[in-house]
């Protein structure tokens, strides 16, 4: 029996030679190693944090630019450079700690699949005011060409969108707070949105304009002049 790290590889082709002891077999495998280029493997925990320890919940201390990103002694200070720095893929887990952002963030070609979603989870210490991203203007978060990615527990606000998006389908959100945007959560050529116990609030066009196939489950929607505007699809709401 022998082991394979795969995180030392370059992208290429490796070639195994391995010989039996007692029989004196040669076998030969030729292994393609693929995408294993900028970051880490599969399934790895990320973390970034604010200037300050006030309500951390996941890490041990403030966020730097210079920090790896890798652990909650070493947080990067923003969304972007987690995504700038690392292939994001299915089963990995970035965590936003306490605390108030002011950096927009984009993926492009990132996320992961229908069994794995890549989850981008904030703070769930609210008394604290959780994890807040507020840009200032522009798209909070953009995705592009990027599906099966999962939100929980965070604020978007801010922005001209918080979520804005462009094939990017089945998107899933879980208690996020669109609040203070344009336009809430838009997407242009996308399906499979599914927002559960989200709240929309004083978006000041609209709370969410939908494309193909979205879906609301025990949502709040509060004064937004257009709560939810549907052009060209069918969108689904229950509350139970």
């Amino acid at each position: 029996m022998f082991y394979l790290d795969m995180n030392s590889l370059s992208k290429g082709f490796v070639m195994l030679k391995i010989r039996h002891q007692a029989r004196g077999l040669i076998c030969l495998f030729c292994l393609c190693v693929y995408g294993l280029g900028r970051g880490q493997a599969h399934a790895a925990t990320y973390y970034v944090n604010d200037t300050n320890l006030a309500g951390d919940v996941y890490c041990s201390v403030v966020g730097n630019t210079t920090n790896s990103g890798t652990n909650a002694a070493s947080p990067k200070a923003t969304l972007q450079e987690i995504i700038d720095a690392f292939t994001l893929t299915g089963g990995d887990i970035v965590y936003i700690d306490t605390g108030i952002y002011t950096d927009s963030a984009a993926f492009y070609s990132e996320g992961g699949s229908a069994g794995s979603y890549l989850l981008i989870q904030g703070s769930t210490n609210y008394s604290a005011g959780g994890s807040v991203i507020n840009s200032g203007g522009g798209v909070v978060i953009y995705m592009y060409a990027s599906s099966y990615i999962a939100f929980s527990d965070l604020t978007i606000s801010g922005g001209s969108d918080g979520f804005g998006s462009r094939f990017a389908g089945y998107i899933h959100s879980t208690r996020i707070v669109f609040r203070e945007n344009t336009i809430g959560a838009r997407d242009e050529a996308s399906g499979g949105w599914r927002f559960d116990e989200c709240l929309f609030i004083n978006n000041s066009s609209r709370g969410a304009q939908a494309n193909v196939d979205w879906a609301w489950k025990n949502c709040v929607f509060y004064n937004n002049p257009t709560h939810i505007y549907v052009p060209y699809s069918m969108a689904i709401i229950t509350n139970e």
